[in-house]
């Protein structure tokens, strides 16, 4: 059985983390991106299909030495979000937010986490392989 432990600082992370790839643009710890189709990392919002691919938590600028965090815990003084509640991919890139922010036709629907209980800067990072386009 795999067990995750909740992270005790800012700035780390515990759970299945990937090291490879580049920075397919300016990444930094806690942004959320996705893997294009080069296999390299950049920051990803819910207009256009990038929103379906592949989605992790930057662990650092450098995917190959720093990692991008696919499934677990996450900590960030960047996070305010209120316990329970599911996170969404924002229309901001490399943001998740707590409204599904779909408002154009080419806008995804797709809940990438949770906020824990225990702290409003920790989240629980475990995107959903379903999405919904708007119609």
């Amino acid at each position: 059985m795999l067990e995750y432990g909740i992270p005790s600082i800012d700035g780390n992370a515990s759970g299945e983390v990937f090291f490879g790839g580049s920075a397919a643009s300016t990444i930094a710890f806690d942004d959320l991106v996705y893997m294009n189709t080069s296999g390299n990392w950049a920051k990803v919002n819910n207009s256009n299909t990038n929103a379906t691919k592949m989605l992790g938590i930057a662990l650092g600028s450098n995917p190959t030495t720093n990692g991008v965090l696919l499934r677990g815990f996450v900590r960030s003084g960047q996070y305010n979000f209120s316990p329970g509640l599911p996170l969404y991919i924002s229309s901001t890139s490399g943001l998740m937010s707590t409204s599904i922010g779909v408002v154009g036709s080419t806008d995804y629907a797709r809940i990438v986490g949770y906020c824990t209980n225990t702290n409003t800067d920790v989240i629980y990072f475990n995107p959903d392989n379903t999405w919904v386009l708007k119609a």
